[in-house]
């Protein structure tokens, strides 16, 4: 391993065994991650630079700073440092410039910031370069055998950062709704969609298999299919919302942020390899749309979901929901206005 100091190997030996899980809800994506970093990052240090100081991160973040973190704070600094200067290397090399190792370093160094760096304000930089550097990588069609695994990581975690990031985003105010109001009929499938819960009983006696790794338990599996469902009432709240522009007191958009409320405080709470944490996004979604109770129950939930994870992003989550619900009260008429434009959405994604 191409490392400028010895010692800095305890972070990559922590990001295989505990920091890996912060991105990987299952066992067989964490060892596809795992693999793929080591293996690319030996050739590429911007990568396994990136690799370590999100490892360090989810140390410190799990370490009060009144006890020992002075050293820790150092070696942070190091391999920040480090991998930024290797990272610049890099973009000015014209042999590496574009190669995955560098998009897979990029996407890493954004995911740094997003769970554990209480400021982030750079990660959205990261993330335009991984934009700009895969849009040509898809254009020269590289994809190397030997880069497949780091190709499902970072698919993975661009997909995932692009969806985050149009969350917050002002919806355009001249937007129509998919279909007529007056034709509501002409959308039976938004009131029926729900029957996808009823198709949970079919599958109790199944389990969820990802390639050919072992089988989830049965609460593991529960635990995938209450995550289904809270994807699928993001996707409703969006219909209901954007598409035929319901107000945020409509029954059906008060039904899917109950829903969501519901399913966080049943799920299992772990800081990772499991479905939960995933949870900031839907109630970010949920929040938006709150009135009432809701926003109690989601506020308790938040502050849960970083105690346990110990991630910035939900206490950011929660700091913008605030902001939120200050300029728009339980009585007020927000209309179609999701979210509001006075708020800085800049540098926030819900993740």
């Amino acid at each position: 391993m191409p490392l400028k100091d010895p010692s800095h190997a305890i972070f990559l030996d922590y990001f295989v065994r505990d920091a890996s899980a912060a991105i990987c809800c299952h066992e067989a994506i964490q060892q596809d991650t795992c693999n793929a970093v080591v293996s690319v990052g030996s050739a590429f240090p911007s990568l396994l630079y990136s690799t370590l100081l999100f490892g360090a991160l989810h140390k410190a973040s799990n370490t009060h700073r009144d006890i020992g973190r002075q050293q820790l704070d150092i070696r942070i600094m190091e391999l920040r440092a480090s991998a930024l200067s290797l990272l610049q290397a890099d973009l000015h090399d014209p042999g590496h410039a574009n190669s995955v190792a560098v998009i897979a370093t990029t996407l890493m160094l954004a995911n740094c910031e997003l769970h554990f760096d209480p400021d982030a304000s750079f990660w959205r930089s990261h993330f335009e370069c991984a934009n700009l550097l895969l849009a040509d990588a898809r254009r020269r069609e590289s994809d190397e055998p030997d880069t497949i695994g780091l190709w499902r990581l970072i698919n993975r975690l661009f997909s995932l950062l692009e969806f985050l990031v149009s969350l917050p985003a002002p919806r355009p105010s001249k937007s129509m709704p998919v279909v007529s109001k007056a034709y509501p009929e002409e959308l039976p499938f938004v009131e029926s969609v729900g029957v996808i819960d009823a198709l949970r009983s079919l599958c109790r006696s199944k389990c969820v298999r990802i390639g050919s790794h072992r089988q989830c338990d049965e609460s593991q599996t529960e635990a995938f299919r209450m995550a289904n469902c809270v994807a699928h009432h993001i996707a409703l709240i969006f219909l209901h919302r954007c598409g035929l522009e319901l107000d945020r007191e409509a029954d059906a958009v008060k039904s899917s942020v109950a829903s969501i409320v519901h399913l966080a405080d049943a799920m299992p709470k772990h800081s990772g390899l499991h479905p939960s944490i995933v949870l900031t996004t839907a109630l970010f979604v949920a929040g938006c749309e709150a009135i009432g109770r809701a926003r109690s129950d989601i506020r308790s939930l938040l502050q849960g979901q970083y105690e346990i994870t110990r991630n910035q992003s939900a206490k950011r989550t929660l700091q913008q929901l605030e902001r939120l619900w200050e300029l728009a009260p339980d009585d007020s008429n927000t209309g179609t206005s999701w979210p509001p434009t006075s708020i800085a959405w800049d540098d926030f994604v819900p993740y």
